[in-house]
């Protein structure tokens, strides 16, 4: 199950939104990580995009990288701060900065 904290969306992503999520699996979970930000993105905003991460080559808690989320509906591309948590529970934390 997985927690979220949504910030005020002013015309779709126009806000920052920040999520936490929990992570089912072993090592750095990339495809697991693109694809809870990519559901979190449709669920709360109702719009599909694709998220696609760097390679890592383990889990550290608070590393931080930069994913980059394309709209599906052809809007101008983003980048996503991705901040990891619990390397245990496999949490992470993500917020729209540009």
């Amino acid at each position: 199950m997985r927690k979220a904290l949504v910030l005020p969306l002013i015309a779709g992503l126009a806000a920052p939104i920040a999520l936490v999520s929990p992570v089912q699996a072993d090592g750095f979970p990339r495809k697991a990580v693109q694809n809870a930000i990519e559901n979190q993105i449709k669920d709360v905003v109702k719009q599909a995009a694709t998220v696609k991460c760097p390679a890592r080559s383990g889990w550290s808690q608070g590393a931080v990288f930069f994913c980059t989320a394309k709209p599906m509906n052809g809007a101008a591309s983003y980048r996503v701060k991705v901040t990891l948590g619990s390397e245990k529970k496999h949490k992470f934390r993500w917020l729209k900065v540009s």
